[in-house]
């Protein structure tokens, strides 16, 4: 259950999944495990985890086959940047890159081959959810960014629990383990400042403010389908909402509303797309009235200069 969950929630997990069934091939193959893995259950396996993707499987091919996306191809220090983002800063990170190679150094020498399993694992992990997405986004449209790898990164924190529960001297665990807890809360209290603040986009307020102040004026988005899909959940009426593509296309050739919305975020491909609709607008004799910032969503209100 837990596997179909997996690859029912993104495509990513996937590749988790499969860098889990091929460690259970090799299992099964090796001579020295402590009990066969029977070949019915990986064919069993395979087909409960897999056959369910089924009508998700057009829209992954449709997906995969565009050629513009909003994820820009990652930089090849990709592995130390998206290492130093899971755990908050470079300090905090050096602490576990250490105890995340004592880990797969303290398990590797396992004598029992499924003792030794989270170290293959690690390394097939690594090739799927990692480099395979990276080389594909070199080549083709990118695919990986940092919150898309955070699948693997639950075996990345047991190995460095086993790391950490290698170290013999019990002064320097409980002194390392202080060191983990004392950068941890400098990142989340102030580094980072998770509880004192909103950090994240916030489309629900922009379109209460929308709704509240401005429902009879054409609205435009960025992310339309996004817009529309918070319409959908808090109950309003169900707003049209134009793409940026058709009020640049409008302003172009002189059929654009006199009044519009054009609600936008701070990232995710849609930056430069706001100084382009504010250039369009002062080129065709539009102006910004009103910007308004709802953390992290931007909504202006355009109108004719005249």
């Amino acid at each position: 259950m837990l596997a179909i969950c997996l690859v029912q929630v993104h495509y990513y997990g996937i590749l988790v999944y499969l860098a889990q069934f091929i460690v259970l091939v090799i299992y099964k193959s090796a001579n020295n495990t402590p009990h066969k893995l029977p070949a019915r259950y990986l064919t069993i396996n395979a087909c409960t985890t897999l056959v369910p993707m089924m009508p998700v499987i057009p829209f992954m091919v449709k997906n995969a086959l565009k050629e513009t996306v909003w994820i820009k191809t990652p930089d090849p220090d990709f592995l130390q940047e998206y290492f130093t983002r899971y755990f908050g800063g470079d300090a905090i990170s050096v602490v576990y890159v250490i105890l995340f190679f004592s880990g797969m150094f303290f398990l590797f020498k396992k004598k029992d081959w499924h003792k030794r399993s989270p170290v293959y694992l690690a390394i097939f992990i690594l090739l799927f959810v990692y480099l395979l997405p990276y080389f594909r986004s070199l080549f083709a449209a990118p695919m990986i960014i940092p919150r898309y790898t955070i699948a693997g990164l639950p075996l990345i924190i047991l190995i460095i629990a086993a790391g950490l529960t290698a170290i013999k001297h019990n002064v320097l665990k409980k002194l390392i383990f202080f060191v983990v807890i004392v950068l941890s809360a400098k990142v989340l209290f102030f580094d980072k400042d998770y509880y004192g603040g909103i950090h994240k986009q916030q489309y629900r307020q922009a379109i209460e403010y929308v709704n509240a102040n401005h429902d009879d004026i054409p609205l435009y988005a960025c992310k339309e389908d996004r817009v529309e899909k918070y319409y959908k959940m808090l109950g309003y009426p169900q707003a049209s909402v134009g793409a940026r593509n058709k009020i640049l296309f409008q302003l172009e050739n002189s059929s654009a509303p006199e009044r519009f919305l054009y609600i936008s975020s701070e990232c995710c491909g849609c930056q430069e797309s706001n100084g382009k609709i504010r250039n369009y607008a002062r080129k065709y004799n539009y102006t910004s009235v009103d910007t308004i910032n709802k953390e992290g969503v931007v909504i202006f209100l355009i109108s004719t200069a005249d």
